[in-house]
């Protein structure tokens, strides 16, 4: 049977605003779950990832402010494209066989 492990987060922006950051993983086989160490560090791993993803989303509203209306759309879709080309670059140097 396979099981997920899964953590979520909700930070608060202010005003009544929150922002959800959650991290999934599915499709685990039950000796990995049964693992309570290995667990414990996954779920780790997961915290320290939503904490990074959450920095890194207030250092990008900081760069981009979207009162500039136009000039931010273009700035987040540079952002946007150069991040599709570093996965891309990096996938093409990756052996993907199972």
């Amino acid at each position: 049977m396979k099981r997920e492990i899964g953590t979520e987060r909700l930070y608060s922006l202010g005003d009544f605003k929150n922002i959800k950051f959650m991290d999934i993983i599915v499709d685990m086989p039950e000796a990995f779950v049964e693992d309570h160490a290995l667990v414990g560090e996954v779920k780790f791993l997961q915290l320290v990832s939503i904490e990074l993803a959450f920095r890194r989303y207030m250092r990008l509203m900081e760069e981009v402010p979207l009162a500039w209306g136009q000039k931010s759309i273009e700035a987040l879709e540079q952002i946007r494209q150069d991040t599709i080309n570093s996965i891309t670059s990096l996938l093409e140097n990756t052996d993907m066989e199972a």
